[in-house]
């Protein structure tokens, strides 16, 4: 067990994806993109051979918008613009010296300023959920397809190309990827650089790069460059215009079948399934598994928007003027503008930076005096084409250090290119455009350990939990009581038929209010029997060994289906006190199902990309009071249905161990209240014989 100070805890103030601004010596407020941090600072193997500047305690590293610019900045220099949260991480009260309970996100709502790609015009206060990938599909995203779920690991594309002449070809997205994109002159290692295709994107290249296009239409004038032989007309640039993108395939490892109504035998299941390529109108049926896609909306990010009628849309410097504003107001948590708030008067703005900010003599804002041409093809406002598919991969993760996605990037030649931009557009209700992330702002709905819900709380008042030791429950958790049995060798032990549902727990005082329930058999009613509801210690609960759902959680439906017959593949959205299971299915429904209903196939890590690493297990080895993973007798074992499974563990060992992890843990809470006691009954001014005292507190609860 490991016992962290609240001022160790507090001296990392930003996480990997956190979102940050500046105000600039210029006046103009910045965002840029926490990209490392002192507390998960990237290994050695990760840094792709380059030396970067090693991170110390109070330092970041950012990638600032639009041109991704990377530098190391003191957190005091910076503020917090919105926290990375996903429904199910861990979070506490930002409130400095106070050990204050834990609580989880049940829903994040995220709000965003979007820029319409091509112009200077942006779309203030737009909810994610409006926002529609431009991706159709994503890799190392669980699909469905009737009752088999995989993950899609490679995405093929077919470009269609008009050229300026009028000629018309079709391309496949791995001979794209060496066309250069108009609109977008960022570097190929830019943090904010995006790889997706979509219509209306510009492209350019020299002649040989089209080779393996297949042009359905040929123009004269491009008959004569392909059938050059000159070597100085095959090296010419050509621009073309994306008209249309398609999915021409998308190949999944299918890694198990759910419950089917259609199905006769085991056989007949075997049989069905599908094949590793999806093509052609198979492609209508396959339905991703990231039902949590608008929560991980982070500035950079490409998107499709149709616009309404009450959307306010403004020019880049009068959003850049009102953000600003919205940052130097003096007072409550209120500063952030939203749209019934636009109208924000200047003369009630004081001018004041973060504080200690340092400003350096290149602070100005690259976008503000890069040159802009203006278009003679660019992102059209009524355009309706087909989405296409990125080479980012978006997760929806629970309580961990895990990022919102990873992004895979394609290899770019480098070269010299200007971006097509123009500053405005005629723009009507209706229209369809590509929008670029600005900045973000993020609500969450919170259910803390003592039962309550909080609703609207701004993620900047939020402070992540990215370690939890083994006596951390939260309402909803599934839990055992465990025993010691001195029959069987001093051995842990729990009655598989018998399963808490945690209603709500006492941070301080290390105690839950827990509801007991029996699992249900064959042939009775589908429905646990509640036992009734007890005060348990934490030092006798344990997380239950097969019940670990958690919000994103990818689950089948193994029993009580009723009517729920096509519910095959799914998403855990939360697990509720009642003791059910809330699940959102591929075919757009939602069921609370007892977690005897569900099997869980496996969970997003975006640290790896791969769904189907459950480190659960390795959580349990680590985390349990004995450090020993959880392990059942043999069915030899098993005397009647009522036996126990048990711990492999020593009793005198396991004893030790227990006793001194719980008092640890009282000690760590006496002197926690005792220090918050003191703070609150002594004034400011403290003899240096207490402040010295209270150092030697602070060395000893670690």
């Amino acid at each position: 067990m490991t016992v962290m100070t609240t001022l160790q805890k507090e001296e990392v103030r930003y996480f990997y994806e956190d979102e940050i601004y500046r105000i600039k010596r210029n006046g103009a407020v910045q965002f840029g993109m926490v990209i490392e941090d002192s507390e998960f600072a990237s290994s050695d193997e990760d840094s792709d051979g380059e030396e970067k500047e090693m991170l110390v305690a109070g330092r970041i590293r950012v990638a600032w918008h639009p041109n991704g610019e990377e530098e190391v900045v003191r957190e005091k220099n910076v503020g917090l613009a919105d926290r990375s949260l996903m429904p199910g991480d861990v979070v506490r009260r930002l409130i400095a010296g106070k050990d204050t309970q834990r609580g989880y996100c049940r829903d994040v709502n995220v709000r965003a300023s979007v820029e319409i790609v091509g112009t200077q015009q942006v779309v203030f206060d737009v909810d994610s959920k409006d926002l529609n990938p431009l991706e159709e599909f994503t890799v190392d995203v669980a699909v469905c397809l009737g009752s088999w779920v995989g993950m899609i690991k490679s995405i093929d594309l077919t470009l269609t190309l008009k050229f300026s002449d009028g000629s018309i070809c079709e391309i496949s997205d791995e001979d794209a990827s060496e066309l250069e994109d108009l609109t977008d002159k960022r570097d190929d290692d830019c943090e904010f650089k995006r790889y997706d295709f979509y219509p209306g994107q510009v492209l350019s290249g020299q002649l040989k790069d089209f080779e393996l296009a297949n042009f359905t239409f040929c123009s004269e004038e491009m008959k004569n460059l392909r059938n050059a032989s000159n070597s100085k007309m095959k090296s010419c640039n050509l621009k073309a215009v994306v008209d249309k993108v398609k999915v021409t395939s998308v190949t999944v490892n299918w890694q198990c079948q759910a419950y089917a109504k259609d199905s006769q035998s085991l056989a007949d299941l075997n049989d069905r399934q599908p094949m590793p390529v999806i093509q052609e109108a198979q492609l209508e049926k396959l339905k991703m598994l990231n039902v949590f896609e608008p929560c991980t909306l982070q500035i950079g990010d490409r998107n499709y928007y149709t616009l309404k009628t009450d959307d306010i849309i403004m020019m880049r410097e009068e959003w850049r003027k009102l953000e600003k504003e919205s940052y130097l107001k003096v007072g409550s948590g209120k500063s952030n503008p939203n749209k019934k708030t636009v109208n924000i008067k200047t003369s009630d703005m004081i001018k004041k930076r973060p504080e200690g900010e340092e400003s350096t003599a290149d602070e100005a804002d690259v976008s503000d005096t890069e040159k802009e041409e203006t278009a003679k093809a660019t992102v059209t406002p009524h355009n309706t084409g087909t989405s296409s598919t990125s080479s980012k991969a978006k997760t929806s993760v629970p309580a961990s250090t895990l990022s919102k996605k990873k992004k895979l990037r394609r290899s770019r030649k480098n070269s010299d290119r200007s971006t097509v931009t123009t500053s405005f557009v005629d723009l009507k209700p209706g229209d369809k455009v590509i929008v670029e992330t600005l900045c973000t702002r993020s609500e969450a709905t919170v259910v803390w350990q003592d039962g309550s819900i909080e609703e609207k709380i701004a993620s900047r008042e939020l402070y992540p939990i990215h370690a939890l030791d083994d006596q951390e429950f939260f309402p909803g958790d599934f839990v055992v009581r465990t025993s010691i049995n001195s029959e069987l060798g001093g051995k842990y032990t729990y009655d598989p038929h018998s399963y808490g549902v945690i209603q709500s727990t006492d941070h301080l005082g290390r105690t839950c209010t827990v509801k007991w329930f029996r699992t249900y058999t064959t042939g009775n009613e589908p429905q646990p029997l509640f036992v009734g509801t007890t005060l348990e210690p934490v030092y006798d609960l344990k997380d239950h060994p097969d019940f670990k759902y958690r919000p994103g959680s990818i689950v089948i439906r193994v029993a009580n289906f009723n009517d729920m017959s096509d519910c095959t593949g799914g998403q855990v959205l939360d697990n509720y006190t009642s003791g059910q299971v809330l699940v959102w299915w591929a075919n757009n429904t939602t069921s609370a199902c007892w977690p005897q209903d569900l099997y869980k196939i496996g969970e997003y890590d975006s640290d790896d990309g791969e769904l189907w690493d459950d480190n659960d297990s390795d959580s349990d080895e680590e985390g349990n009071l004995s450090g020993e993973s959880w392990e059942t007798e043999s069915e030899h074992s098993v005397k009647d249905i009522d036996s126990s499974v048990n711990f492999n563990m020593d009793m005198d060992d396991s004893n030790m161990r227990s006793k001194l992890a719980a008092s640890i843990e009282r000690a760590g809470i006496a002197i926690t209240k005792l220090e918050n006691t003191y703070n609150d009954k002594t004034g400011s001014t403290t003899a240096n014989c207490a402040k010295e005292f209270w150092r030697c507190i602070r060395t000893a609860k670690v």
